[in-house]
């Protein structure tokens, strides 16, 4: 039985058996995840940063914006004074009101517009 093994195919065997060199190898191999892994983390930790950063030097600027516009959205139409005509008027007495009535009119015909048939 012994006598039927491929001298070849034996030497290759006994080649691959050996321990192989290169401990150092085998040790990098093991580490690049984790070094990966620590590189992945670095990189999230600096974009949080950034994004971050950027959030704390874009939010004076942004609540200017929105103090700005509640402002001019909220100006009195007409001065009425402190009557109670003024109290019972005030919530549509201002920029916003007429802004928001005109876009729901333009909102309405537009539905009007485009729901129509022109079946006769």
């Amino acid at each position: 039985m012994a006598d039927d093994r491929d001298p070849l195919l034996e030497s290759l065997f006994l080649e691959a058996s050996h321990e192989m060199e290169g401990k150092e190898f085998t040790a990098l191999a093991i580490a690049a995840p984790q070094r990966l892994k620590q590189k992945l983390l670095a990189a999230g930790f600096g974009i949080m940063c950034l994004i971050a950063l950027c959030a704390w030097l874009l939010a004076l600027p942004m609540q200017e914006f929105a103090l700005l516009s509640v402002n001019l959205l909220s100006t009195n139409l007409v001065d009425l004074g402190e009557t109670q005509t003024a109290w019972l008027l005030s919530p549509v007495n201002n920029l916003a009101s007429i802004l928001i009535l005109s876009i729901k009119l333009c909102r309405s015909i537009w539905k009007r517009i485009t729901a129509s048939n022109y079946a006769y």
